[in-house]
């Protein structure tokens, strides 16, 4: 932020590297799921996995940087509520995720239906931070 001090130059640099990182990761596999020499694989952190989702995380970074910094769109308030307990939420988040209310079984489950699932238990856990935030219950080391 210091050595680019506009923000333009800040946004055409995450965004130009978000897209090498994209097409780097995206050749890497084919722009398949598992295809090719290094197929995406979360569990191997393989390289294509770590530039596709850098590349995702830049250019996220650039909009989100561009909506709220520069066009004061948006404040970011979820964002700002779940950062203020950041570390009990991952880590209440990790030991409950085998339990109701956020695992719903389901048999032979599609890609649609887990998205769908982790993002209700996400905003189960954002509800939590959002309530820890309202009582002034900061969880800090």
């Amino acid at each position: 932020m210091l050595a680019y001090n506009h923000a333009r130059a800040r946004i055409m640099r995450w965004v130009f590297w978000s897209i090498i990182f994209g097409v780097c990761g995206g050749g890497m596999c084919m722009f398949t799921k598992n295809g090719f020499a290094i197929p995406v694989n979360k569990n191997l952190w393989s390289l294509s996995y770590c530039l596709v989702t850098s590349s995702m995380a830049l250019f996220m970074k650039a909009l989100l940087y561009f909506i709220v910094d520069l066009k004061s769109k948006w404040g970011g308030r979820p964002l700002y509520y779940a950062g203020q307990n950041a570390l009990f939420l991952y880590i209440g988040s990790e030991l409950l995720k085998k339990h109701f209310p956020l695992l719903w079984y389901i048999s032979a489950p599609t890609h649609a239906q887990l998205l769908a699932t982790h993002a209700a238990a996400m905003l189960i856990w954002l509800a939590v931070g959002v309530a820890l935030y309202k009582k002034r219950i900061f969880i800090t080391l």
